[in-house]
């Protein structure tokens, strides 16, 4: 899961140097508004040419190397939530170039848990509910097959995750951001962060 940390990126970057290069048949946001009791359900495929919402998360496979250029994201960002008859979960994401604290955004937010995808290297041949992180305010509540047992207190730059939520909106703000670089949770994957400041 991906997310954006400048103000200004397409989603063309997720799409340039993976195993489906130039195609944006790997590109997909998730709506629970269209979400049945199928849990593979509620995805929608975007075009490349898709300006990324700060704070919202996408779905990239074999997105391989990525590269975001622009402006960096500095203020606060508020995401319009949705919710539908069959889901409340949202795919959201850091929208800045650094490390964001997993308890100060549930807190903040009223929230009780985030999850983190963790792949098991099937490239989208097995999706399943055990290939999730979960961290709540404490600390992680279980592991992915892939991760066991991780200790994860911040979400990477570029890190899309999921969050459940009856609220209209979600906050993130710059207390909210911590040094140091976190794991980013999506195996074969890897990014490069080449930013701009600028008005």
């Amino acid at each position: 899961f991906w997310s954006s940390p400048v103000t200004n990126s397409t989603l063309q970057p997720l799409i340039l140097g993976g195993a489906l290069a130039g195609s944006a048949l790997n590109i997909y946001e998730y709506n629970p508004t269209t979400a049945t009791t199928n849990p593979q359900s509620g995805w929608t495929n975007l075009p490349g040419t898709t300006l990324m919402t700060p704070g919202k998360g996408y779905t990239a496979t074999a997105a391989g190397n990525v590269t975001f250029n622009g402006p960096i994201n500095q203020t606060s960002v508020t995401l319009p939530l949705q919710q539908g008859p069959n889901s409340n979960f949202n795919l959201v994401g850091n929208p800045y170039p650094s490390t964001l604290n997993i308890s100060s955004f549930l807190s903040t937010n009223g929230l009780s848990a985030v999850y983190l995808w963790d792949d098991d290297a099937s490239v989208g041949q097995d999706y399943q509910s055990n290939d999730y992180i979960v961290v709540n305010s404490i600390g992680t509540v279980s592991g992915s097959s892939t991760t066991p047992t991780p200790s994860v207190t911040g979400i990477s730059s570029c890190q899309g995750f999921f969050i459940e939520s009856n609220n209209p909106s979600v906050t993130f703000n710059n207390t909210m951001r911590i040094d140091g670089q976190a794991q980013f949770f999506e195996d074969l994957q890897c990014y490069n962060l080449s930013i701009v400041t600028g008005k």
